[in-house]
């Protein structure tokens, strides 16, 4: 990616994203994908079989390990791609999404910001 591309995927985002710890899952309707990275204004995913359209409506955020859930966070997709051969290092998944949030309830919006803090210090 040469200097200019990355210029304008750094100003499309207002906030960091932040890899997060292993485990962490987001389930969409019948369907589940692995969390990768997460920020305050949304998250990526790597996920298998058919693209997630744009329009998904909500997603439930679960880390099992804490004992975190996060119910019905509004969010749409806005990128889809194919991982290459040598990104996919033992990832039983194919494909990867960003995804950005709708308009979140204070609620969410505590939720989310402890979730950020307990996901992604000392990340594993």
């Amino acid at each position: 990616m040469d200097t200019a591309q990355s210029d304008v995927r750094r100003d499309r985002r207002r906030d960091p994203r932040h890899p997060v710890h292993r485990g962490v899952k987001a389930f969409f309707g019948q369907r589940e994908g692995i969390v990768v990275d997460v920020s305050k204004g949304g998250l990526g995913l790597h996920f298998e079989g058919e693209d997630i359209p744009g329009s998904l409506g909500t997603v439930d955020i679960e880390a099992s390990r804490q004992e975190f859930f996060l119910g019905r966070v509004p969010i749409k997709t806005v990128t889809h791609c194919e991982l290459e051969e040598e990104f996919l290092r033992g990832v039983p998944v194919a494909k990867r999404c960003g995804m950005v949030f709708g308009d979140l309830k204070p609620h969410q919006r505590f939720q989310l910001d402890y979730f950020i803090w307990l996901n992604t210090h000392g990340v594993d």
